[in-house]
């Protein structure tokens, strides 16, 4: 019989991402209300069919304590300089960098999180390919 691992039976890598997606989507939906962007998640909500979106998680107590300064976040980046690049590739790194710290103002562990995500994305498409 196949390992199950919360009730998911192993697929396809495409199956596995749109299991991931779908689970991620209604906290997605959720981030984009808190950081005042209403319509954008209406319409997302509405185009994936989504009735009701589930309660997050509680997080721990510790995480109240956790403090992320966006003016000390690019004071840092302005210190560290821009890396070598093609202007489309800054541009499209400054305006992602802008976006995630606006989104994610006031919640250091959601940022880390999505910033760990979109790193293992690359090694995880390497292994897939081998």
């Amino acid at each position: 019989s196949p390992v199950r691992l919360n009730e998911d039976q192993p697929g396809s890598g495409w199956q596995l991402g749109q299991r991931t997606f779908c689970r991620e989507l209604g906290q997605l939906i959720l981030a984009l209300r808190n950081a005042q962007l209403t319509p954008l998640a209406d319409a997302i909500q509405g185009a994936a069919g989504l009735k009701e979106i589930p309660k997050p998680p509680e997080l721990p107590g510790l995480v109240a304590h956790f403090k992320l300064d966006i003016d000390q976040v690019v004071a840092r980046e302005t210190q560290r300089g821009v890396p070598d690049s093609s202007p489309v590739v800054k541009a499209i790194f400054f305006v992602l960098c802008w976006s995630l710290d606006r989104l994610y103002e006031g919640r250091p562990i959601q940022k880390f999180w999505v910033l760990e995500t979109v790193a293992r994305l690359p090694y995880f498409s390497y292994i897939t390919v081998l």
